[in-house]
């Protein structure tokens, strides 16, 4: 799975993905006219060019999240449009800036599936390829237009690992190459969508990602659910509304803002539109852990802009202010209390579970 975030200025993202996130080796591409062919753009044949940089996170050595998944590396492809028609460029300029414009993932097909099962499989949904090329005669992308179905994000699906190499660049305030990562990545334990409408896509994320459970929770200023939330350093009285599916490496949340002032609402459905708002990438059910990392992200200039306890105390989020520095999206991290979340009730209202649809 990699993450792909599209930015104004690619040098600039390099060192501030190296001071937050510890990332001190990149592989860089200019995408100039000269290596790239056979593009079309929503169906019209396209001249756009960029640059790109695909950098990995070290994990904080080996071990499990609180949920029991395993600490995995995250990969990040930053692409910056510099000029003509692509879905970066479209993405930068129509969706108030920078931020996470895609994902690509590897389809698990059987070995004896044929080679066009992607093909077929979103041409069943009617999903557009909007943007394709191949770089240096021999490899092909493709983008799938997934914004409407998914809110606000284009899906990459390989078969087979990308064979692209390019310019190795170390940023220049990059940590030693055995040093400890600014601030720890155990993965990505969930995308965060805010959407308007959380029951009008999870269908399209079961058909497309074949997620059929979902546990939706609505999120409000009460105890046992948001116990005392915060937004912007002040008491907040707010509700969202949340479907979360998880997948086989990764999941998502999928949330509706319902009331009150939140950052989904005020800060980025209102400027952007539906997309992806933050990732979750730390667990822990340390006390001095969390706060570690909670000083960690303060000195990377990414303080917490909301949060707060749930479930009579079982639990504490945090929000992270990492748009600026990450281009376009913020940071999650989770503290679990075992010891009141063993008595507390489900997080979660109800399952939906895609798996039992009838009268189709």
């Amino acid at each position: 799975m990699k993450v792909g975030v599209v930015v104004r200025d690619l040098d600039a993202a390099l060192e501030s993905y190296a001071k937050v996130f510890g990332i001190d080796s990149w592989v860089v591409n200019d995408y100039t006219d000269d290596r790239l062919s056979n593009m079309v753009a929503h169906g019209r044949r396209s001249a756009g060019t960029f640059r790109s940089a695909v950098g990995v996170t070290r994990p904080p050595g080996e071990g499990c999240t609180p949920l029991g998944a395993p600490f995995r590396p995250v990969t990040f492809e930053l692409v910056q449009p510099v000029s003509g028609e692509s879905v970066f460029n479209e993405f930068l300029r129509t969706r108030a800036g920078e931020g996470i414009c895609f994902l690509t993932v590897r389809a698990a097909l059987p070995e004896d599936t044929e080679t066009d099962a992607v093909d077929q499989h979103f041409a069943d949904l009617r999903i557009d390829n909007s943007f394709e090329f191949t770089v240096d005669g021999r490899t092909k992308r493709r983008f799938w237009d997934t914004q409407r179905h998914l809110g606000g994000f284009f899906l990459e699906v390989l078969t087979e690992d990308l064979a692209i190499d390019g310019q190795h660049v170390r940023p220049a305030v990059a940590s030693s190459a055995d040093g400890p990562t600014a601030v720890p990545v155990q993965g990505v334990s969930h995308f965060g969508v805010v959407v308007p409408d959380v029951v009008a896509v999870l269908p399209n994320y079961s058909r497309i990602f074949g997620i059929d459970q979902w546990a939706m929770q609505s999120w409000e200023t009460e105890p046992g659910r948001l116990d005392a939330p915060h937004y912007r350093g002040e008491a907040v009285n707010h509700a969202y509304f949340t479907g979360t599916g998880i997948g086989e490496d990764f999941g998502f949340e999928v949330i509706q803002p319902t009331s009150g002032p939140s950052h989904y609402g005020q800060e980025f459905m209102a400027d952007r539109g539906p997309g992806i708002h933050h990732i979750l990438t730390y667990m822990t059910d340390s006390e001095q852990d969390w706060a570690t990392v909670g000083q960690s992200f303060e000195k990377a200039g990414a303080e917490v802009c909301m949060g707060s306890e749930m479930g009579h105390g079982a639990g504490v989020f945090a929000y992270h202010d990492t748009f600026a520095q990450l281009h376009g999206f913020l940071v999650e991290t989770v503290l679990v209390r075992p010891e009141l979340a063993a008595g507390a009730p489900p997080p979660f209202d109800y399952v939906v579970n895609f798996a039992e649809t009838v009268g189709v």
